[in-house]
């Protein structure tokens, strides 16, 4: 666990740090918002799954439950994969990013 005055120190020279909310001190993270050491979160993974909506500290920040990456960019990028690999598999090749080859009926 990175307790929060070390986040805060790596977070001075950026607009946008990323980690995930296990790493995160919750006590600390919850006092810096309202000392207004911080302005703000983002999460998008939590302390304890599922958070308690009447928590206070949803005052100060973003939430997106396990979907910060999902642009139109990310759902673009997934579909043209996704097609690409139908295609592959249709004419008996390997598809691209494959996990289990032998699960793969034409194989």
């Amino acid at each position: 666990m990175i307790g929060l005055s070390r986040n805060v120190e790596m977070m001075k020279d950026s607009l946008e740090k990323r980690i995930m909310g296990g790493l995160v001190d919750y006590r600390a993270m919850k006092s810096a918002l309202k000392e207004k050491i911080i302005a703000g979160a983002g999460l998008d993974v939590f302390w304890e799954e599922p958070p308690d909506p009447a928590d206070d500290i949803f005052k100060y920040n973003i939430m997106a439950p396990h979907i910060g990456g999902a642009t139109d960019v990310s759902i673009q990028g997934i579909a043209e994969s996704v097609a690409e690999n139908i295609n592959l598999i249709a004419k008996g090749k390997i598809p691209v990013n494959q996990a289990f080859v032998s699960s793969i009926s034409c194989y």
